[in-house]
């Protein structure tokens, strides 16, 4: 299969959004991997589903939805909407992504990981195409919100009581907040991590920096949080590249980009670079102007998230919450803070069960990449796992993302699953793994 239809598919799964007769994107996904498999293979590939990987992340997922079942009825609340929502949708996006993915590392088993990992990188590059140009061309932007949003309205309103910015609307996806930027960054961490590749024959370098600042168009029209996946990723790269001329490497990585942005932004009109100086690089790079204007550099929302977002939490919320958001309780207030909503919905045990079954999707791909070492020595595939893992607890300080955050979630089992598949591979057929 081609690589266009791969990176459709594995966009239709990730930024699953509303359509017409199909529901959801990710139910479109799952109909057109079916009619490859029986048009084209004249047979529908199961062994996926035999994989214990798989079968184990998608057992665990069930039995989130019958935790949080438990909480909520233990709590006598019965409002599955929230929580319970969440996983099942989950649940179906990572079916989605079990049904796709041996089309999507066919014959390229032998470098399944690298396969796996250029499909992203193309895929929220598209994602990033797609926000940029309902920025720059606002007529577009305005017509991906009708597409997308149940009710203008609701845009309308989030725009003038919260003060958000419109343009953050502009995304092809179900998820346009938090969920999306915190992606955004797993996708660099991706990016970087394939760069490290010897000879780097999957993207050729033009397209690479392309790609590059398409998923930094897509942090700053999305949100910042994105920034700490994109600097992580950079950190990573510079730590495992060669140590001869990484400077050299990573110069002209800046350069070109430099060189690129500075060509895309003399071939904008007045109108848009207007927009670009007055709305979206306050907004990208708030932390500066605020240095430049204050002498100190902050971001307000990290500073909210610190400030309004935690508080102390009683004794009994810990040991066994209340089975609701935090702003249902009578005596807390609203909070976007991941770890806050678990404690306050399922106490110490939630936030644990939470815990485990993020771990459960890197735990087999570590156990392996423990024993693997790159041409110097070092074990760069282990420590890609685990800043994955560990970025999922960063992001749980700013907001829902713990096991539950859906398109890292099914970017996690795609990767995973690749390196599983690449590993047992290599070892069958007497090569280095």
């Amino acid at each position: 299969m081609k690589t266009s239809l791969k990176v459709i598919i594995l966009f239709l799964i990730v930024f699953n959004f509303r359509i017409p007769y199909f529901y959801d994107t990710a139910v479109l996904s799952v109909i057109i991997s079916l009619l490859y498999y029986i048009i084209v293979r004249r047979s529908i590939p199961f062994y996926q589903f035999n994989s214990r990987y798989v079968v184990t992340i998608l057992a665990a997922t069930v039995a989130m939805i019958c935790i949080v079942m438990l909480i909520t009825v233990f709590h006598g609340r019965y409002d599955f909407t929230l929580y319970m929502k969440r996983f099942t949708l989950q649940l179906f996006m990572l079916f989605a992504l079990a049904t796709a993915y041996p089309l999507m590392i066919e014959g390229k088993e032998e470098q399944a990981l690298e396969e796996t990992l250029k499909i992203i990188c193309y895929t929220f590059a598209w994602e990033g195409a797609i926000h940029l140009t309902g920025f720059i061309y606002n007529p577009f932007g305005e017509w991906l919100i009708r597409l997308l949003s149940e009710d203008r309205k609701i845009v309308d309103s989030y725009v003038s009581d919260y003060y958000i910015h419109r343009f953050r609307f502009y995304a092809m996806s179900g998820s346009v907040f938090f969920e999306l930027p915190a992606a955004m960054g797993v996708a660099c961490i991706v990016y970087f991590r394939l760069l490290l590749e010897r000879g780097q024959k999957y993207m050729g370098y033009f397209i690479s920096i392309v790609v590059l600042m398409l998923l930094l168009a897509g942090i700053m029209l999305s949100g910042r949080t994105g920034f700490i996946g994109l600097f992580t990723g950079l950190l990573y790269y510079i730590v495992f590249m060669s140590r001869s001329g990484w400077k050299k490497d990573i110069w002209r990585l800046v350069a070109a980009s430099a060189l690129l942005g500075f060509i895309f932004y003399s071939a904008l009109s007045d109108k848009q670079k207007n927009d670009f100086n007055e709305q979206l690089l306050p907004f990208a790079l708030e932390g500066y102007y605020n240095w430049k204007e204050y002498g100190t550099f902050f971001i307000r929302s990290a500073d909210v998230t610190m400030d309004s977002h935690y508080f102390p939490l009683k004794a009994e919320t810990i040991q066994k919450g209340h089975g609701v958001e935090a702003m249902s309780v009578p005596f807390y207030r609203h909070t976007d803070a991941g770890y806050m909503n678990a404690l306050v919905f399922g106490g110490i045990f939630y936030l644990l069960a939470l815990v485990a079954y993020q771990c459960l999707y890197f735990i087999k791909p570590l156990s392996l990449a423990r024993l693997r070492v790159d041409a110097n020595g070092r074990r760069r595939d282990f420590w890609f796992f685990t800043i994955l893992l560990a970025y999922m607890f960063v992001m749980e300080y700013k907001g829902v993302a713990l096991g539950s955050q859906h398109l890292t979630e099914v970017v996690f089992l795609f990767i995973c699953s690749a390196y599983i598949t690449q590993h047992y591979f290599r070892e069958d057929y007497g090569q280095d793994s």
